[in-house]
């Protein structure tokens, strides 16, 4: 039998699942008419500025994110925003300052300062956001990104057209994030009123002091194979890489949408500690996972051959073996992100520090003999494997500090 919780939750997934579907849809089309507006050598381009962002602003999180989410869902109530502001607007002051000071001493184009705002407005908008993810109520900023993602479609359209180029592509990124940060701000008005306290910037700083080290490494495991890539391949295989891995993320974004509510349930959970409700919903969101991801990987996998030219063009051909083997990698992320965020939830985050930095650097020692080589496939296959074998450890470590099995 179903249980009540079961079917609510089923419920909000199938309705997270539709929201995805829109907003994956709307990104599905960006990405498409984007490979066929700008060249793979445009793409790679802008892509390349972003990585060398991606590194800058690494250290600009150190989970204070994660402690966010993790506090609004087990205090519940009114989100503290200007608390987790408070920690996180020095750093991205910081960062945006290195930046805006890298690229005048490497003498960048402006191009670099128009992604760096696209950088700084997405960051403010994501930080407020997601809140809405700590209080299981994913519709109010997926309402908004839908609406975002029109006017990019449109903005890709518009500079496609009329200024096909760097600049151009750039200036489509900005129109999205200046947008997104506009109404994320109108969306949290309610929330300024409560002032940050010193308890709870101390609780902030104490929950995500672990992850001062996981989060820049996952940001360094991200970037990283970006640099390599442009370094030995060159922009046009790096846009074409990139074009693949936008396919990959239109898929995983299914994936990724059933643990809005899974993280911040499981922290409640923890908050009562109700260990057998946090492995049947453990249990459930795996399950759930499978179910949808199996069946579309296959399919995918058949159809690629054809469906990757279709998309991108003809210039993208060979993003197909780059979309296959992240298909794999989806597979193992349905399989171990659930136990990831019990790791997380449950307060056990310190235990895998030692795991992101070896990880991180079985990463590179990947990258570094692959990329040369195998170019975008072996980037991809670089990080299909490091998930893999991360994923493996992580849930070994999570079963001992937890008691949380594999499908019970």
């Amino acid at each position: 039998t179903i249980s009540d919780w079961q079917k609510i939750m089923g419920i909000k997934v199938i309705i997270q699942f539709l929201a995805s579907a829109m907003s994956g849809g709307l990104a599905l089309l960006i990405l498409a008419l984007s490979a066929r507006l700008f060249n793979p050598e445009i793409l790679g381009q802008v892509v390349y500025f972003t990585g060398i962002l991606g590194l800058i602003f690494a250290f600009t999180d150190l989970g204070l994110s994660r402690a966010h989410v993790h506090f609004t869902a087990a205090r519940g109530g009114q989100p503290e925003l200007t608390t987790f502001l408070a920690t996180k607007l020095p750093l991205l002051l910081i960062a945006g300052l290195v930046a805006t000071a890298w690229s005048t001493w490497h003498h960048l184009p402006g191009e670099f300062l128009v992604l760096l705002l696209v950088e700084i407005f997405y960051r403010l908008a994501d930080s407020i956001l997601i809140s809405f993810e700590g209080l299981e109520r994913a519709w109010p900023q997926n309402l908004l990104k839908l609406a975002v993602k029109i006017i990019r479609l449109l903005a890709v359209i518009i500079f496609g057209w009329k200024m096909a180029s760097v600049i151009g592509y750039a200036l489509s990124f900005l129109i999205e994030a200046a947008i997104i940060f506009l109404g994320a701000l109108v969306m949290s008005r309610r929330w300024w009123s409560v002032l940050p306290t010193r308890e709870a910037l101390k609780r902030y700083l104490v929950y995500s002091w672990p992850f001062a080290a996981i989060i820049p490494l996952s940001y360094l495991q991200e970037n990283s194979l970006i640099l390599m890539l442009k370094h030995w391949q060159g922009n046009a295989a790096l846009g074409i890489y990139v074009a693949g891995f936008g396919l990959f993320g239109f898929i995983k974004s299914f994936s990724s949408s059933l643990m809005t509510y899974f993280f911040p349930r499981i922290s409640r959970l923890n908050q009562d500690k109700d260990q057998a409700s946090i492995q049947r919903y453990t249990d459930l969101a795996v399950k759930f996972s499978l179910w949808i991801m199996v069946p579309l990987v296959l399919i995918l996998l058949i159809f690629s051959q054809w469906l990757v030219p279709l998309v991108l063009g003809g210039q993208f051909t060979s993003a197909i073996n780059v979309f296959r083997i992240y298909l794999l990698g989806i597979l193992v992320l349905a399989i171990f992100t659930p136990y990831d965020h019990v790791l997380f939830a449950t307060n056990n985050h310190r235990s895998i520090v030692r795991i992101n930095f070896l990880t991180t650097l079985l990463l590179l020692v990947l990258g570094w003999q692959l990329v040369p080589v195998w170019g975008g496939a072996g980037a991809a296959w670089a990080n299909v494997i490091t998930w893999l074998i991360g994923g493996w450890w992580q849930f070994k470590v999570m079963n001992q500090k937890t008691g949380v099995k594999w499908l019970t």
